[in-house]
């Protein structure tokens, strides 16, 4: 059996859900996980997907050892901070646009990318 790709979530406005049904259409990627502020909103975004686990704790969340990636989709002032974490956890993240708020922060998202040796992208699409 191939192994599935585990995403997991930060976040469950539009954004997130865009990301996660776009991820239907491809057979070796699944979400996973999704972390919210509040527990209502992580079960109600679970609900929608085989097997997410739901999680209103983000440190719980980013200790789940199934997690191959991380996509941040949590309101703009808050990338930089949920990518570090994500960071920190060891798991690669893919950070919506804007990446973050000034050159300061993006700077420190990829200090710690580069000191943790962890993938950190911007979600950007181009149509072709």
């Amino acid at each position: 059996m191939e192994k599935k790709f585990n995403w997991g979530i930060i976040g469950t406005g539009s954004i997130a859900n865009a990301f996660a049904k776009d991820l239907k259409c491809l057979d070796d990627h699944r979400i996973k996980a999704v972390a919210s502020r509040t527990r209502k909103n992580a079960l109600e975004f679970s609900l929608k997907y085989k097997k997410c686990v739901p999680y209103n704790d983000y440190n719980d969340f980013l200790s789940d050892s199934s997690l191959d990636a991380v996509y941040i989709a949590t309101p703009n002032h808050l990338h930089m901070e949920h990518s570090i974490l994500a960071i920190n956890a060891g798991l690669p993240v893919l950070c919506e646009k804007p990446f973050a708020l000034n050159s300061k922060e993006v700077q420190s998202m990829i200090d710690t990318a580069k000191l943790k040796n962890v993938l950190l992208v911007e979600a950007m699409w181009s149509r072709f």
